[in-house]
């Protein structure tokens, strides 16, 4: 299996990027156009990366990292099922550590998803935050570990529109 960074002109690979995390849109209704209009078209800067691990030509993972001044974050972090309990995520976080130069980067997840990455939150000592009801998804409540979602928001926001 082999990790390496997606290029902003590697087309083909970004369209099998965005094949793969099609189901993201039923738990992030902006998934797509935020995935194709805004990490696709940063992908030039330093602000945004993409890492695929692959297999062959399968993607096994996908890592995608926010970088700025203010935001080290863990944008999304999927392990393809077939793939899944075999350390690819471990490696995934790992590299994200390396990348954004921190032990503990801020990433959220879904309360539908939580329980699965409870493990892997634990193993790299990732603390639970805040909750964020109705923040991506109506009636959703979406965790974050190692910060809020937002720098600079206070710890006791709650979205409700």
């Amino acid at each position: 299996m082999d990790i390496h960074q997606v290029s902003s002109v590697d087309f083909d690979l970004q369209k099998k990027i965005a094949q793969e995390l099609e189901p993201l849109n039923f738990i992030y209704p902006d998934f797509k156009d935020w995935l194709t209009q805004k990490v696709f078209r940063q992908l030039n800067t330093d602000m945004r990366k993409i890492f695929v691990a692959q297999e062959n030509e399968i993607i096994c993972g996908i890592l995608i990292l926010k970088d700025t001044d203010k935001e080290k974050k863990i944008c999304t972090l999927r392990v393809t099922p077939r793939y899944s309990r075999l350390g690819i995520g471990s490696q995934l976080i790992k590299l994200a550590q390396s990348e954004l130069k921190t032990e503990y980067p801020v990433i959220t997840v879904s309360e539908n998803h939580r329980e699965e990455f409870r493990p892997i939150f634990e193993k790299f000592e990732f603390s639970f935050h805040q909750r964020y009801f109705n923040y991506y998804k109506e009636e959703t409540t979406e965790y974050s570990y190692n910060g809020p979602i937002e720098p600079g928001e206070s710890n006791t926001f709650y979205k409700t529109s």
